[in-house]
């Protein structure tokens, strides 16, 4: 792909503090904690609509609760949605592949299992609904929505939680080394983001 469209959500009010677990991100709990006490499953659904509206996507989520509250609120707004968690059967999630390749689903909602080793290019767009301390697990997360293939030539990025502005852009440069640094709990140290109240758009 050429080009990389980046649309950035209402973020909501950031429920979380700096404490970081010893895998480097947020606990499970705290992360639906915050998502039970913001508006981020509407903001999802309606923010696809807005920016992305018959386009491949995948919507990333903090646990299995959100991500079945999101699922429903697509299919209630008629954006076929199917949900994929790590206890999904295997039959099940492999219809669901087949079904979203095929575009009779638009949306798969997702916690984690398709974040690593999974490679399908015709996902379009990228929901960010799962905020990460992580920048490997945010690379994993917006590298689904990267993959090439003929006709597609953007991808697009909708993020509700503010990894965009806490990690930077997917292309930014940065300096990778095998030495041996203490772990960083606070965001990246990086050129700083802002978004522009008016189109969404991030900048640095």
């Amino acid at each position: 792909m050429d080009t990389l469209s980046i649309a950035v959500g209402q973020v909501s009010v950031d429920l979380l503090d700096d404490e970081i677990g010893g895998s480097g991100d947020w606990s499970t709990a705290k992360l639906r904690a915050a998502a039970k006490e913001s508006h981020i499953v509407g903001d999802v659904v309606a923010s696809y609509q807005r920016w992305a509206t018959g386009r491949l996507g995948v919507t990333f989520c903090p646990d299995t609760e959100t991500a079945a509250e999101i699922a429903q609120a697509y299919n209630a707004a008629g954006v076929r949605a199917g949900l994929l968690t790590g206890k999904t059967d295997g039959g099940v999630r492999r219809m669901l592949l087949r079904q979203f390749a095929a575009r009779e689903i638009m949306q798969l909602v997702v916690v984690d299992i398709v974040s690593e080793g999974f490679d399908l290019p015709a996902i379009e767009v990228g929901s960010f609904a799962r905020k990460t301390a992580s920048l490997a697990t945010y690379m994993q997360q917006f590298g689904r929505v990267l993959r090439p293939m003929p006709g597609k030539p953007s991808a697009l990025i909708i993020d509700h939680v503010g990894n965009f502005l806490r990690h930077g852009p997917p292309d930014r440069p940065r300096d990778w080394t095998l030495d041996r640094r203490e772990r960083r709990s606070g965001p990246s140290t990086g050129i700083p983001m802002r978004v522009c109240l008016a189109c969404y758009q991030p900048y640095e």
